[in-house]
């Protein structure tokens, strides 16, 4: 994929679908690609984000895949996800999937990401009904669902955008700008392998830290300078610990050695750009 990929009162959030029980109880071994091991406590303030999963349950075969309601592409339409908490660690990711119109007084938080190896891919269940998603994004899911704070809707384009509807596709591509900029905050996910260096440089802001962190696939993709500027608020999400991005911005500038070069071109695209803010000429083909 070459395009976009991937507070205030809270939405409510939409009840859960009634339990159909679509999940064989039968488990796996989650293997550990990170060689790392379980993270043994959470390591972000009072917040909590939900350990390495051990074993998960397998989708039943049975349950059909999900199939997008159409969005009216005559209007300014979105969908947004409630993402569900898990009640176990082994739980089948699942979520709610609803459409809006962007006019409407909308909370959400979005997700800025990167899409990954187009294999493996995941299951998980929207509406009660099979999706593949991509690794990297199972990973945030499987991390953020239980974190206290998510109260909020989420946007995030490989679930929210029919993949295989290509003009809906290019007409939410055109929305983009409007998605970020009217978001209550942006996620930025750098994935599991940053998790060491992220929670190394929370505790003791080793400038070494933030060169392993700006080394992230993530901060090599041009299209994350958008999202970056156009998001009123960000925060950085390695694994189970959180950053914050001004931070790291703020390291850069206290700190000359070379190590940093590539999280200091990001930098500069993000301070040169944000003089521009004409939105409409942010997106890149």
């Amino acid at each position: 994929m070459t395009f976009w990929r991937p507070v205030s009162d809270a939405f409510r959030r939409s009840p859960a679908l009634p339990y159909l029980n679509p999940v064989k109880r039968i488990r796996r071994r989650h293997e550990d690609t990170t060689g790392k091991g379980m993270a043994k406590k959470n390591t972000v303030e009072e917040d909590t984000i939900a350990e390495d999963v051990v074993e998960e349950d397998i989708v039943e075969e049975s349950i059909p895949p999900y199939e997008y309601e159409q969005l009216d592409l005559t209007k300014q339409q979105i969908r947004l996800i409630t993402l569900h908490s898990a009640a176990r660690p082994s739980e089948t990711i699942s979520c709610a999937i609803q459409t809006f119109d962007t006019e409407a007084d909308l909370h959400y938080v979005a997700l800025s990401y990167t899409w990954g190896p187009d294999h493996p891919k995941q299951t998980i269940l929207v509406n009660g009904q099979q999706l593949l998603i991509r690794q990297n994004l199972y990973d945030f899911l499987r991390r953020y669902r239980n974190y206290p704070k998510n109260v909020h809707k989420l946007w995030i384009d490989q679930i929210c955008i029919s993949q295989a509807h290509e003009g809906e596709r290019n007409h939410q591509i055109r929305l983009m700008s409007h998605i970020y900029s009217r978001s209550l905050s942006t996620i930025i996910w750098l994935g599991e392998d940053s998790r060491e260096a992220a929670q190394q440089y929370r505790e003791y802001r080793h400038v070494g830290d933030v060169y392993t962190l700006c080394r992230n696939i993530y901060f090599t993709r041009l299209w994350v300078v958008q999202e970056i500027l156009l998001s009123p608020h960000k925060r950085v999400l390695c694994g189970d610990t959180w950053l914050d991005l001004d931070d790291l911005f703020r390291t850069v500038h206290t700190n000359k050695s070379r190590s940093v070069l590539d999280l200091q071109l990001i930098e500069s695209r993000y301070t040169s750009t944000a003089h521009k803010r004409g939105h409409e000429t942010l997106l890149i083909a």
